[in-house]
C-alpha cells in the first residue's frame, strides 16, 4: 500500500507550507494511507513537536511488509522515518523539497546530506540539476525529477475541464499591452539581504513596469521608483484569480548582472514555488538562464531565459503579438496540469514503476518464509 505521513501546517500562504500542504492533498487523493496523526498542530511549539514525533512513531507501527511510505524533505525525523519504515519491511520514495546543505547558514556538509537520502530507496528531485548535483556527491539511488511544482487552488476543477482543450488563440495583441507595454510581476521575499537586486533593478527597466507583490520594500531606497507598483501582500488565490502581470520574475540574490550569492546560487539547483504561482496566474516567466528551472520553462515555451536583467528591455521590445500568445497558450496548457497536481502524480507513477519488481520479490520471499 501507499502510504504517507500527512503533516498540519498554519494556515499562511507561505510557499513552503503550501507546496507541502499540495502534496499531501495530492496524495490523499490518489488513495495514499495516512499512517500518521490527522492533526499534528497544536497550540504551542512543544505540543506540536510532540504531536509530530507521537505521528512518527505511530507510523513504525502501521507499516506493513511491502508498503511504500513517501516522505517530503527536510524533515527534522527523516532519519527516524526511514528507519522505522525499513524495520517494518516497507519502501521509502522521498520528495526532495530543498538541499539544506546549501543554504545559509547549513548544518551539514553536502556528503552528510547525500548520507542521509541514502536511506531511501527512490528520491523524486525537483529538475534534473538537481539530480545530478545528488549523483556528483555520491547518491546511488534511483531517481526521477518532479519538473516543476503543482499548484493547487480553488480554481482547479474550472482547469480539470480545460486541461485537454485547447486554450483560445487571440488574434489580437492584449489591448493593455499594446498602449503601455508589458508589466513584470515579482513576488516573495523583498528584504535587501535576501534582494537587494530589487533596489538597483530600476537602473535597467526600460518600457515596462514593475508590480511587487511582498511586504517591506523600501521604495524611497529603489533606483527609479516610478518604474514599481507596491501591491504588498496578496493571498494567491486572489493573485490567480486577478492576475496583474503578463509576466512573473524568478530572481533572487545581490546583483541584477546574475543571480549571485548564496540565494540566487541556489537557483541553480532548486524550483522556485513563485514560478508555478505566475504559471497559474496566467502569465509566462522570465528566468535566470542558469537556474534548475530554466530548461523546463525553454522546452515548454512558457517564457524566456535571461542572463542579466538588463536583458528584459530588449527582449520584450522584439517579442510580437504572436510569440506572446504562444506563450500565453503554453502557459494555460501548463497551468491546467499544475491546478490538478499532474506532475507529482507523473512522478508518483514513475517511483512505483521502478520500486515494483522489489517490493513484488519481497512479498513473494516473505510469502514463501
Amino acid at each position: 500500500m501507499l502510504c504517507y505521513i500527512a503533516q498540519k501546517f498554519p494556515h499562511t500562504e507561505s510557499a513552503d507550507f503550501k507546496a507541502r500542504t499540495d502534496m499531501d492533498a495530492i496524495m490523499a487523493s490518489e488513495g495514499f494511507r495516512n499512517v500518521g496523526v490527522r492533526n499534528n498542530l497544536r497550540s504551542n511549539r512543544f505540543a506540536t513537536r510532540l504531536a509530530r514525533l507521537g505521528g512518527v512513531l505511530k507510523a513504525g507501527l502501521m507499516l506493513h511488509r511491502g508498503d511504500t511510505l513517501f516522505v517530503q524533505y527536510p524533515d527534522r525525523d527523516y532519519t527516524l522515518i526511514c528507519r522505522l519504515a525499513h524495520l517494518r519491511g516497507a519502501k521509502v520514495v522521498t520528495l526532495v523539497h530543498c538541499l539544506e546543505s546549501l543554504q545559509e547558514n547549513a548544518g551539514l556538509t553536502p556528503f552528510q546530506e547525500v548520507a542521509a537520502l541514502s536511506q531511501s530507496n527512490y528520491i523524486i528531485a525537483l529538475n534534473e540539476a538537481m539530480e545530478r548535483w545528488l549523483g556528483e556527491h555520491g547518491s546511488t539511488v534511483p531517481s526521477t525529477s518532479l519538473g516543476i511544482w503543482d499548484y493547487l487552488s480553488h480554481e482547479a476543477r474550472e482547469a480539470r475541464q480545460t486541461a485537454n482543450t485547447e486554450v483560445p488563440r487571440r488574434s489580437q495583441p492584449d489591448p493593455v499591452i499594446a498602449k503601455d507595454g508589458y508589466t513584470v510581476m515579482f513576488a516573495g521575499g523583498v528584504s535587501r539581504r535576501r534582494n537587494q537586486f530589487l533596489y538597483d533593478w530600476g537602473t535597467v527597466i526600460d518600457g515596462y513596469k514593475v508590480v511587487v507583490f511582498g511586504n517591506n520594500f523600501d521604495l524611497t531606497q529603489a533606483a527609479a521608483p516610478a518604474q514599481f507598483r507596491l501591491r504588498g501582500f496578496v493571498p494567491s488565490g486572489l493573485m490567480i484569480r486577478h492576475p496583474e502581470g503578463d509576466f512573473g520574475l524568478v530572481w533572487d540574490g545581490c546583483s541584477i548582472d546574475s543571480c549571485n550569492g548564496q540565494m540566487g546560487e541556489y537557483l541553480r539547483y532548486n524550483n522556485p514555488h513563485k514560478a508555478s504561482l505566475y504559471i497559474r496566474c496566467g502569465a509566462p516567466v522570465i528566468v535566470w538562464k542558469h537556474s534548475g528551472l530554466a530548461p523546463f520553462v525553454e522546452a515548454e515555451g512558457i517564457g524566456f531565459t535571461i542572463e542579466s536583467l538588463d536583458e528584459i528591455s530588449a527582449r520584450l521590445r522584439a517579442m510580437t503579438p504572436e510569440e506572446y500568445t504562444r506563450m500565453k497558450d503554453n502557459v494555460g496548457r501548463i497551468s491546467a496540469r499544475l491546478a490538478t497536481g499532474s506532475y507529482f502524480r507523473s512522478a508518483i507513477a514513475r517511483a512505483n514503476e521502478a520500486l515494483a519488481p522489489a517490493v513484488t520479490q519481497m512479498r513473494r520471499l516473505f510469502a514463501f518464509r
